[in-house]
């Protein structure tokens, strides 16, 4: 460690690697999840945040008690950049669509049915 006791870059990368336990009781949980959050630095509220978190650690195998932050830092960026991505498809999708009945409407079709049925036929 420096001198003034502040820990260097190399230690905080070991920290965040190091496999810690679970949180188990409510306190735990909310210095867990608050710790998991300053570190992913991603927009969103805690609460969506933690909401995120519970469910990050109800997925996990039934034998894993333990974890390093960095997976669930990783998770939280991770789900942040599917939901932009999705955001995105959508968009492109509803553009693409609307352009799509915009040209639809300013073009006469080309083919058109023929209705046979009304036809007098010879016999």
């Amino acid at each position: 460690m420096k001198i003034n006791d502040e820990p260097t870059l190399e230690e905080i990368k070991d920290a965040l690697h190091e496999p810690r336990p679970l949180p188990m009781g409510r306190k735990e949980f909310e210095e867990w999840s608050d710790r998991i959050i300053a570190g992913a630095m991603v927009g969103a509220t805690p609460r969506s945040l933690k909401w995120t978190l519970a469910g990050c650690i109800m997925h996990l195998g039934p034998t894993e008690d333990h974890k390093p932050d960095i997976y669930f830092i990783k998770q939280l960026r991770k789900f942040a950049a599917n939901q932009t991505a999705h955001m995105m498809m959508e968009e492109i999708k509803a553009d693409a669509k609307r352009e799509l009945e915009e040209a639809n409407q300013n073009t006469e079709p080309k083919l058109h049915v023929v209705d046979n049925m009304n036809e007098k036929k010879d016999g």
